[in-house]
């Protein structure tokens, strides 16, 4: 098995699992990410030996299933029997490896770092308060927006306002400008 040596922290860490997890010479179990260096193109390898739930901190070795543990379709996301998780480097507020509300069997992965199933719907780690069952992305301009019933969403999940929504004027037709403005912001009219 390869071993790989992080001359920072002089740990060796040795493949397990897909280029994605690695154990050390005491048993943790470490998820390698890409980073980008802030400000660069660089990248470097990070290892995570822990995730959060709800605010709780556990080692990934007593959490994750080995076995059945995979990476989404190259994105942030990650999957095993148990749960998904969602990996997100920043903004720096957010813990790096969440276990997020969503079945692992009925996930649906959208656009833009959105996943949702039939009850939640999350940016990365972000729970939105949206309406799982409606909630899709449509394209506008060149920017993805979530939508369901009551909200647009955009920039990392936030709820747009209308401060927000008006220089779409430039970019949408004005009949669908008007309509998503009558639909999402009614008292504006």
């Amino acid at each position: 098995m390869p071993v790989i040596t992080n001359t920072l922290e002089s740990h060796q860490y040795i493949l397990i699992k897909d280029d994605l997890l690695f154990k050390d010479n005491i048993n943790n179990i470490y998820l390698r990410v890409n980073e980008v260096f802030p400000g660069t193109d660089s990248l470097y390898s990070a290892y995570y030996d822990y995730l959060t739930k709800d605010g709780h901190y556990f080692a990934l070795k007593d959490i994750i299933d080995i076995d059945s543990f995979h990476q989404i379709d190259n994105t942030q996301y990650f999957k095993d029997k148990r749960a998904v998780y969602a990996y997100q480097q920043f903004p720096p507020r957010f813990d790096p490896i969440t276990i997020i509300e969503i079945n692992p069997e009925k996930f649906e992965l959208l656009p833009d770092n959105y996943i949702k199933d039939d009850k939640n719907v999350y940016w990365l780690t972000k729970k939105l308060d949206a309406d799982a069952k409606q909630f899709h992305v449509i394209k506008v301009g060149n920017m993805m927006l979530g939508v369901d019933n009551n909200h647009l969403f955009w920039s990392q999940g936030d709820i747009m306002e209308y401060k927000d929504f008006e220089p779409l004027k430039n970019i949408l037709n004005a009949t669908k400008f008007e309509k998503l403005k009558q639909q999402y912001f009614p008292e504006e009219n």
